[in-house]
């Protein structure tokens, strides 16, 4: 196609040369004065956000919900066999899979049974070939892990001091490494309690029960220090990943008729001081005490090391923040306007967070939970393409702050269920033991076994009970997806009910447990 002449004579003169040649160097000018403008509104706009918390009454002083460590002989951290593990693997134990000397014949990590299916565990499926019994197994793999298990006996009782805190070495007032190093501490109190879980089974095989209540007190311990120290969100994520441990833990023990009433009734009441609730609003308010440190530190943020994060800590995956920041980044966005985008997300969250008197929130209801759900799945999905050129939906990031709030709500009520489930179970069993039967209602529980029927969090209700035909108890809370379902569990903790069981429900089969 040929160009109209005058077209033809317009691109040729000198006035369109002379535009054509400095409109590199305009939109260079225009960029550069976008960058700094949409920076300082970034930052104004996180100000103006930070001074609304202070008029809703946060307290940003990090200071406050951050305080520094405890005297080192009372730090659990810093316990001889803690460094000295830390110094030689980078963790505080190692988990039983890493055997020292390496133990052959290992063919996966040790089976813990499923107690949703009222399926004990079997210490011989984790040897190939197997040995002949269980007890057999136990002892073969106690000997193998000694070395690790006299430094779990050296930690067990660092774990039960009143102010072993988080480590806190810097202060609070210029960098967030401080709290990075917390983070970096809380996970590595997974490693001891994966280890005493470990042990403790194989101590269960043996009927060694005091050896075994031994190494559940250390979970529980564990359990405390995640929700007693340093608040941060990551925190509360691990507890409720631990709860399940700690009960499938106390169940194995129940279905092995293991346990002593004297010992139930330390799990109990250990359970019983665990409160979720409380910890994520703690943690919630820690968190909201670093935006001022944050916001600190803007300035130094143009060069996007790390990216600009109002979220960091929010979530333990942090190879995904970054890698989706680095991918706002390559899109040149202005440092500004990614401020923006995060702030809008914590005000977000500060909004739900705060009630509409101004109060601060003091626990997440089921009602939340649903809100935050409906709200998350109209909220429009974006085609993102990764650097390996795979596309997938996401949400637009405002959406992290409903995905948060979702998640966070789902972890704590879920938690509280596990917890108001394994008390109830252990409140069974002891009236087992006394009675030979099991009570025909939870009302028989109390007050002797338990102050009150507990609640089921998702409802507020009495969890369910019923008697099996062969007089085993099945107790049930309905779970994430707020639908009752009779008592039947799924593999995915988000679809069917939560249960507790000692003997199989009758009909239901492993397949049943699997479908999606």
């Amino acid at each position: 196609m040929r160009l109209h002449p005058r077209v033809w004579e317009m691109l040729r003169s000198r006035r369109t040369k002379i535009i054509l040649a400095c409109s590199p160097f305009i939109l260079a000018l225009l960029v550069a004065l976008a960058y700094p403008v949409s920076t300082w509104l970034g930052r104004r706009s996180l100000e103006q956000f930070v001074e609304s918390m202070h008029d809703q009454g946060y307290v940003t002083n990090a200071a406050a919900y951050f305080s520094p460590s405890g005297p080192a002989e009372e730090n659990y951290f810093l316990h001889p066999a803690a460094l000295a593990e830390q110094e030689k693997s980078g963790s505080i134990v190692k988990a039983l899979r890493y055997f020292e000397p390496p133990l052959p014949g290992i063919s996966r990590r040790l089976e813990t049974g499923e107690p949703a299916l009222a399926r004990r565990a079997d210490l011989r499926t984790w040897l190939t070939p197997p040995l002949a019994d269980e007890a057999g197994t136990a002892r073969h793999l106690l000997a193998a892990i000694e070395p690790s298990s006299r430094r779990l006996d050296e930690l067990r009782e660092a774990l039960k001091r009143p102010r072993a805190e988080w480590p806190l070495d810097d202060g609070l007032d210029a960098s967030t490494e401080a709290i990075e190093k917390i983070v970096r501490s809380q996970f590595r109190l997974r490693p001891v309690a994966d280890f005493a879980a470990d042990e403790a089974y194989l101590y269960l095989a043996l009927g060694d029960s005091e050896r075994a209540a031994a190494d559940l007190g250390a979970m529980l311990e564990c359990n405390r220090l995640y929700l007693s120290s340093k608040p941060t969100v990551v925190a509360l994520l691990l507890h409720e990943a631990l709860s399940r441990g700690t009960t499938r833990l106390i169940w194995e023990g129940i279905a092995r008729s293991s346990w002593n009433e004297a010992q139930l009734a330390s799990f109990e009441a250990a359970l019983a001081r665990e409160n979720p609730q409380s910890a994520l609003i703690q943690a919630f308010h820690g968190e909201a005490a670093l935006l001022e440190i944050w916001a600190a530190k803007v300035g130094s943020l143009e060069s996007h090391d790390q990216g600009a994060n109002l979220l960091k800590g929010w979530d333990p995956d942090l190879d995904r923040i970054q890698q989706r920041l680095r991918g706002i980044w390559r899109e040149l966005r202005p440092l500004g306007f990614v401020l923006s985008k995060h702030v809008q997300s914590q005000r977000a969250l500060f909004g739900e967070m705060t009630l509409p008197d101004g109060t601060a929130r003091q626990r997440f209801e089921p009602e939340d939970l649903a809100r935050f759900r409906s709200t998350l799945d109209s909220l429009p999905q974006a085609i993102v393409t990764s650097e390996s050129g795979a596309t997938h939906t996401s949400r637009d990031i405002d959406a992290e702050a409903w995905g948060m709030l979702r998640s966070l709500s789902t972890t704590v009520l879920r938690a509280e269920a596990t917890i108001a489930l394994a008390r109830t179970g252990i409140a069974l069993e002891r009236y087992r033991l006394q009675h030979g039967i099991h009570p025909a209602s939870l009302q028989e529980l109390v007050p002797a076994y338990l102050p009150s029927v507990l609640l089921d969090p998702f409802t507020r209700r009495p969890l369910h009970y019923r008697v099996q035909a062969d007089g085993s108890p099945q107790v049930w809370s309905i779970g994430a997806n707020l639908t009752d379902e009779g008592g039947l569990p799924k593999r995915d903790r988000d679809q069917g009910d939560l249960v507790w069981i000692t003997r199989p429900i009758p009909g239901y089969t492993e397949k049943e447990f699997r479908k999606p």
